[in-house]
């Protein structure tokens, strides 16, 4: 079993300008062995971003990983709730509002720093067989729908790594993106 703390007051000591700063962060990671060849990781934490004027936001995951013999299988989801930039374009979820079962209030028009409620989920799933010596086929699946882009995002991977060492890998890949736009499930209906 293994663990982690951390925590941040948000005096970030080297600012990267492409990132969005943190103002305050508190979470943990639990990993926990399962069997001889899995291992489960949980992850959570609450945090504030400067860009959303230190409004709360929450991160939870959940990580599976099996090895044997060479093969490896990973995967991982995550859930992030907090307060959508964009406004009331962004139409609520049936299951969205907050703990108390309050439904989400849209933003006042033209108000684009304080939105509805909404939850960013996305993931992975990737498979590694060892084909002979340091080669190995490796196949990737990852996912996200973020609500301020109203996408829904998939990409695809297929390729090859030669692992030259513990630290060195030369990788050969073809990825496939694909993007559309986050479609509601239409309500079953019926006409004689």
């Amino acid at each position: 079993m293994g663990y982690s703390v951390y925590a941040s007051n948000g005096k970030d000591w080297r600012t990267d300008r492409q990132e969005d700063p943190f103002a305050k962060v508190l979470g943990g990671r639990l990993v926990l062995p399962w069997g001889a060849d899995w291992q489960l990781g949980l992850s959570a934490a609450n945090y504030q971003l400067l860009s959303r004027h230190g409004e709360p936001q929450q991160l939870r995951g959940l990580d599976l990983y099996w090895s044997r013999g060479g093969m490896e299988f990973s995967a991982e989801w995550m859930l992030t709730r907090g307060t959508a930039v964009a406004g009331d374009e962004i139409e609520p979820e049936p299951n969205d509002g907050d703990a108390d079962g309050t439904p989400p209030q849209p933003a006042a028009s033209g108000d684009v720093s304080h939105g509805t409620r909404r939850s960013t989920r996305g993931g992975y799933a990737q498979g590694v067989l060892p084909l002979g010596g340091n080669l190995f086929a490796v196949a990737r699946l990852d996912w996200l729908h973020d609500p301020r882009t109203i996408t829904f995002v998939r990409q695809h991977l297929v390729g090859l790594a030669w692992r030259l060492n513990a630290g060195t890998s030369v990788k050969l890949e073809y990825v496939r993106p694909s993007q559309a736009p986050h479609r509601r499930p239409r309500k079953a209906s019926w006409r004689p």
